[in-house]
């Protein structure tokens, strides 16, 4: 709405305060985070690459920045493992996928280990989940 138009693509906290003898209410708008606002005044608008290992949860950033755009955050060591765990991989990250801007990759390269019949594997699951998060 008007009150937090200035705070596109920012978590912004609100407060909502009810009178329950009189069912009336006010709604205070807060500050948005100073990291929210110290990366829109520089123009940031994504990160890459999200990288799983260390630790990077891209729910909770995409809970932060709505609007961020976002490559990464898929764990590369379920790779070997096989299609079993590739796909649970990106079950977790579907919902993410789901809010868009959001493509999932592995942070800087696929694991020597991964054998080309597995990599074959992820690209097939990554336009399968890709198509699944689609909005339509």
């Amino acid at each position: 709405n008007e009150k937090t138009a200035s705070f596109k693509g920012m978590q912004v906290p609100v407060k909502i305060t009810v009178d329950e003898a009189t069912k009336e209410f006010e709604i205070s708008i807060g500050t948005p985070p100073s990291s929210s606002l110290l990366l829109k005044e520089v123009g940031i608008e994504g990160v890459l690459p999200l990288e799983r290992m260390a630790g990077v949860d891209v729910a909770k950033i995409r809970s932060a920045h709505p609007d961020f755009k976002m490559i990464g955050a898929y764990d590369k060591t379920v790779m070997h493992l096989g299609e079993e765990a590739m796909r649970k991989e990106f079950e977790r990250l579907l919902p993410t996928m789901k809010t868009g801007g959001f493509i999932p990759s592995v942070d800087h390269q696929t694991p020597p280990d991964v054998s080309m019949e597995n990599y074959k594997c992820y690209i097939r699951l990554l336009k399968e989940y890709c198509e699944k998060a689609a909005v339509h």
